[in-house]
């Protein structure tokens, strides 16, 4: 883990030269580091729950995945291609700029694929409530 924050970190300082970055906050200009965007951009993301709360604000990101969750959820939501990198690949900070671009250039389209997948994962939590309702509704004890 910690070869990965130190790499981007190199990573961010080197690509902050050249245009806007990346910081928890939002974007970030090297000219003008206290002028922080209201809303981020994108998100680079090496935890699963940090995923599942970008997915809610439909925030496009980048998943570093050091277990099958992350791999899991960008799969389910079809971005995986592009969007899901490993923490132990060897290659990590030009797939990072590969994925970053990507982003960039298909904001939107990836924002649909996160909206629709939403609405996929509230059907089922619907559909399972339904369940759990009607289950403990057949099974309860006569009072």
């Amino acid at each position: 883990m910690d070869r990965l924050i130190n790499l981007l970190v190199k990573f961010f300082v080197f690509l902050s030269r050249f245009a806007p970055i990346f910081s928890k906050l939002g974007f970030v200009d090297y000219r003008d580091i206290g002028d922080l965007e209201k809303e981020p951009k994108m998100y680079i993301l090496p935890r699963y729950h940090a995923q599942v709360l970008s997915m809610d604000a439909r925030v496009p990101n980048v998943a570093i995945s050091m277990d099958e969750r992350l791999d899991n959820i960008m799969q389910e939501m079809d971005l995986s291609q592009y969007q899901l990198l490993h923490a132990d690949d060897t290659e990590l900070a030009s797939e990072l700029t590969s994925a970053l671009e990507h982003i960039l250039f298909q904001q939107e389209q990836i924002k649909d694929k996160i909206g629709r997948q939403l609405v996929s994962y509230q059907n089922t939590l619907d559909e399972m409530g339904d369940f759990l309702t009607s289950w403990l509704l057949s099974h309860e004890s006569p009072t």
